[in-house]
C-alpha cells in the first residue's frame, strides 16, 4: 500500500528533477556561447587596432622616406593617443625631430622614454636613452645629473663620478652655483677620501658665502 502512494510523489518528483536539469544544462549554454561570442568581438577588436596601427606605421614610413618628417610625425603621434608611453614610437619620433634639425622637441620626446623607463625600473635602458639625449644635448647639465645619479643607483661609481664632474663644471660655467654646489656634494659622497673634492666644495661654498 506505501508502494502505491509514493509512486506519484516519486514520478513528480523525477520529473522536477529533469526539468531542474534540463535548465541548468540550457544555462550553461547559453553562458558557454555568451563567453565564445565576447571572446571573438575582443579578438575583432583586437585585430582592428592592430590594424589601424599597421597602417598609420606604413603612413609614416612612407613620408619618412620622402623625408615629410613633420607629416611624419603627425601620423606617429596618432599612436601615442591609444598609448602615451609607447616607448617605441616616442623615439621614433625623438629621431625624426633630430633629422629635423629640432633638438628641443627631440629631447622632450626622449625624456618622456626615460621617464617611463625610470618609472619602470628599468635604469640601464634609462641611461641609453639619455646618452642619447647627449648627443643632441651634449651641453645640458640636467642630463649629465640624471646619468649620474642612475649610475650612483647601478653602483657604478666612476661613472657616476664622470657625468657629475661634467655636470658640475658645466653649471659653474652657466653661474648656476647652488645646481654646482649639489653635483660637488654628489661627489664627494661618493668619494669621501678625495681630498680635491672637498676642498673643490669648501671653497665654492665660501664664494657663495
Amino acid at each position: 500500500m506505501a508502494e502505491c502512494c509514493n509512486g506519484p510523489l516519486e514520478t513528480q518528483a523525477a520529473s522536477t528533477r529533469t526539468r531542474t536539469d534540463d535548465l541548468t544544462a540550457n544555462r550553461g549554454i547559453f553562458m558557454v556561447h555568451h563567453w565564445a561570442t565576447a571572446r571573438s568581438k575582443a579578438a575583432d577588436g583586437v585585430s582592428e587596432v592592430q590594424s589601424k596601427r599597421d597602417k598609420i606605421l606604413a603612413n609614416a614610413a612612407r613620408y619618412l622616406q620622402v623625408q615629410k618628417y613633420d607629416r611624419a610625425i603627425a601620423e606617429m603621434m596618432l599612436l601615442l593617443e591609444d598609448d602615451p608611453q609607447d616607448t617605441r614610437t616616442l623615439l621614433r619620433i625623438a629621431e625624426t625631430y633630430v633629422k629635423m634639425g629640432d633638438p628641443n622637441n627631440a629631447l622632450d620626446a626622449y625624456q618622456q622614454v626615460a621617464d617611463t623607463y625610470k618609472a619602470q625600473g628599468f635604469q640601464l635602458k634609462a641611461v641609453a636613452v639619455l646618452k642619447q639625449m647627449l648627443r643632441v644635448g651634449p651641453h645640458r647639465a640636467d642630463i649629465h645629473g640624471d646619468v649620474a645619479q642612475l649610475y650612483e643607483q647601478l653602483g657604478l661609481n666612476t661613472d657616476a663620478m664622470h657625468h657629475f664632474q661634467h655636470a658640475a663644471s658645466l653649471c659653474q660655467a652657466a653661474g648656476q652655483t647652488r645646481q654646482s654646489l649639489e653635483m660637488m656634494r654628489h661627489m664627494v659622497a661618493l668619494e669621501p677620501d678625495n681630498v680635491a673634492n672637498r676642498r673643490s666644495l669648501a671653497e665654492l661654498f665660501v664664494q657663495n658665502g
